[in-house]
């Protein structure tokens, strides 16, 4: 259901639910996911790309769903903090 532009679910605003990089509790446990992530397509002869949508699906399977938008975020939250340690 469409009401003033927001989509809306039983749960609220779903738009709301969107884009929490504060899902991870910090920036090694998403580089963690994703290795894991990683070794997982290795192991499985490459069978799948490691894309953001992917990853998404997998940490729906193995951890907690995640939404594209939380990815991006996180990763953009997450990385600068790991680039200013290295620097």
């Amino acid at each position: 259901m469409v009401i003033s532009g927001n989509i809306k679910s039983k749960g609220g605003d779903l738009l709301a639910k969107r884009g929490q990089p504060k899902k991870f509790s910090s920036g090694e446990e998403l580089i963690s996911l994703w290795n894991d992530f990683c070794n997982e397509i290795i192991d499985n002869g490459f069978e799948k790309v490691p894309t953001q949508t992917a990853f998404c699906r997998w940490l729906a399977e193995n951890y907690d769903a995640v939404d594209r938008r939380t990815i991006y975020n996180s990763l953009n939250e997450y990385l600068k903090k790991i680039k200013k340690e290295y620097s």
